[in-house]
């Protein structure tokens, strides 16, 4: 389904006063202070000037020049902005509602302003009402208008825009399903390195949807999806050199890739890498290793669920013993890596 919403801050302070942000201050120069800057742009808001009503906006909700962080001012400010028509104040409003930051969150206020945005041509209005109507956020779930506004946004340049134009397209999702359009789509957000749609163009060469099949293209693009850690195509590049699939046999490189899928959770990527520790597959042979990944992968795979219970019938207790503490620190360290992961998308 398509991603989520682009929660990106609002862009585009006024001129001037970023250019004054940027440049250092000489000790005898004449330059205004940020006091006397943000006084300045309050008399020019407090006198109904759009553009200094939302470069306040950003300035209460970012604490620059002086002023304090304050989430429920700068939503003030943005809609004193947004009701003179002013289109990145609508956006920033209509996010304001939308992640309850200085309001109460209201998806239909989102939904509004966002449309208001989206009608004047901003790109990432397009693309977050495109969301809330494929959602049925604020609005009626209806997936042909959220891909006619995902579609917008796409033609801007938007790369998540766009991998949602070719979801739909793969997807039949508010449209015909057409595969060679999907593909099309695919490949301009993953020129823009967007890992869904590297690894979405992975599958379709891989398989032969809208283009031609090409195992080495689809390794080539799951390879630049891996490297921007999606999980899926790190597995399935796994998978290509665990059996010598468009690329030169490497059970090493296998294992490596395999890892990288299991410290993110996936408990197929977690089974197979048990399994490599248990036969010794591209690693030197670790049963408790093993086990500790099997224990991992159990509560979501079956057949590592097997595998555990056959192993708990003939390891040496000391092997179990090894493999269960090992799992508690291998189940830390995966939580630890999904936050990191977390923490560098936001």
């Amino acid at each position: 389904m398509p991603v989520g919403k682009m929660l990106v801050g609002a862009a585009g302070v006024l001129v001037w006063l970023a250019q004054m942000a940027c440049e250092p201050q000489s000790q005898q120069s004449n330059e205004p202070t940020s006091v006397q800057m943000l006084a300045a742009l309050r008399a020019q808001a407090e006198k109904g000037d759009a553009g200094a009503q939302y470069s306040l906006a950003l300035a209460q909700r970012m604490g620059r020049f002086g002023a304090a962080k304050n989430d429920t001012a700068a939503a003030i400010w943005f809609r004193k902005a947004a009701d003179q028509n002013h289109t990145a104040a609508q956006y920033s409003l209509g996010l304001c509602y939308d992640l309850g930051r200085g309001v109460t969150p209201d998806a239909a206020e989102s939904s509004r302003w966002y449309r208001k945005a989206a009608e004047q041509g901003h790109a990432d209005a397009q693309y977050n009402l495109g969301v809330n109507f494929y959602h049925g956020q604020g609005v009626k779930k209806d997936e042909a208008e959220a891909l006619r506004w995902f579609r917008k946004a796409a033609e801007q340049g938007v790369a998540l825009a766009q991998f949602n134009v070719g979801v739909s397209h793969a997807l039949g999702q508010g449209s015909p399903k057409d595969d060679v359009q999907a593909a099309q789509w695919f490949q301009k957000a993953a020129a823009k390195n967007h890992a869904g749609a590297q690894y979405s163009l992975g599958v379709a060469f891989a398989n032969g949807r809208g283009v031609a099949e090409d195992e080495a293209q689809a390794m080539q693009w799951y390879r630049k999806a891996a490297e921007n850690h999606h999980v899926n195509a790190q597995f399935n590049l796994a998978v290509r050199y665990d059996k010598g699939q468009g690329v030169a046999q490497d059970a090493a490189q296998a294992v490596s890739w395999y890892r990288k899928a299991a410290e993110q959770e996936l408990a197929t990527a977690q089974f197979n890498l048990g399994i490599c520790y248990d036969t010794g597959h591209g690693v030197a042979q670790d049963r408790a290793e093993a086990y500790a990944w099997f224990l991992l992968a159990s509560a979501a795979d079956a057949d590592a669920a097997k595998r555990r219970d056959e192993m708990e019938r003939t390891l040496a207790p000391e092997q179990l013993d090894t493999g269960k503490a090992r799992s508690k620190v291998l189940r830390a360290l995966v939580q630890a890596r999904q936050r990191a992961h977390g923490a560098a998308k936001r």
